[in-house]
Order: structure tokens, then sequence, then C-alpha cells
């Protein structure tokens, strides 16, 4: 979430081909007060929200079954309709399963009903995104940016999403540490 709201991979980019003042002005945006949608809020999506809320994010998720002991625990707002959740969300994070019901849960329609200033983040799992909807809606402006762990057909990436500048792509490292590991 933070190296996409601020544009971290594009000024790396920019810094290593040796144009300081190209990454230096590229202007990002804060985390703090933006609204963040979790799509599944199970173990992973939780510990995302307790981060979340951390840095100043208000929290919203949608899953199958509402959480009431996380809702007492920090200040989230349950959403039992996605649709209402991608309007509503400033970044959708998704940490859910990949299910026949959840396969391209995020595609050419879905993404029609984010913000245009909306970041999407999948760290769940890749057949979740289609991702030439997405890479359409990246070029045309539907959505501001994208952060991707993993794909939909891994370990490729999609040609598109790679060049586009409003992409960060990582290698599916979220659970790559010695700590993760070792536990």
């Amino acid at each position: 979430i933070l190296s996409t709201l601020r544009n971290m991979s594009f000024c790396e980019r920019a810094l290593r081909a040796g144009d300081w003042a190209k990454g230096a002005s590229a202007l990002g945006t804060t985390v703090r007060g933006k609204r963040l949608g979790i799509v599944g809020a199970g173990s992973i999506g939780s510990e995302l929200a307790r981060r979340a809320n951390a840095f100043g994010m208000t929290l919203c998720y949608h899953g199958p079954d509402q959480k009431p002991a996380l809702e007492a625990e920090l200040t989230i707002e349950y959403y039992k309709n996605f649709q209402d959740l991608l309007g509503s969300a400033d970044v959708v994070a998704l940490t859910c399963p990949l299910t026949e019901s959840t396969r391209h849960m995020i595609n050419a329609d879905s993404l029609k009903l984010m913000k245009q200033s909306a970041y999407l983040i999948n760290t769940g799992r890749g057949e979740l995104v289609d991702e030439s909807a997405l890479a359409d809606a990246l070029e045309n402006g539907v959505i501001a940016a994208a952060g991707l762990d993993v794909f939909e057909n891994e370990p490729e990436v999609n040609p598109k999403l790679s060049q586009l500048d409003n992409v960060t792509v990582t290698p599916h490292i979220g659970g790559a540490t010695v700590e993760c590991r070792r536990a």
C-alpha cells in the first residue's frame, strides 16, 4: 500500500536510470485519512486492518461473514455488498481466498465501480483479478494505480502491467521474511 500510493517503484526506476529530478518530482499520496476497503477479513485481512489503523486509515471490509470481534477492536465498518465497498474505498486490498465465486472478482465492471482516484492492492491470489481488464483500466485512468504481489499466471506477469508506471509489482514476497518462514 505504501509503495503504491507513494509511487516508490516509479521513483526507484527513475533514480536507477540516473534521473533524480524525475523521481523526486513524482508526487504520491499519503495513506493517512484514506479509506481502506479490505476484501477478506480473515487472519491476513485482520492483521492488515490493525496495521492500516496505526497509519491513520479509516477501515471497512467485505466478506461472507461479519466479524464482531474485529469491529469491537477497531473502528471498522462491514459491507455486506462488495460493490458498495468498491465505490466507498480509496484503497481496495484483496486478501481473500480464490474460489469460484471470487475468481476475477476484479474485472472491467467492478473496476468501473471504483473511484477514479482509487488504488487496487492484490496480495491474495492472482486469479482474483482479470489482469487484462486491470491493465486497460490503468491505461485509461479508470483507477489511479495498482500494487500486485500475486499474478493471474504466476510466475509470468502480464507485460502491459509490468510496463505501466502506475503499477507496483513484486514477485509474491508477501510472506518472504525470515521470521515468517521460520513460523
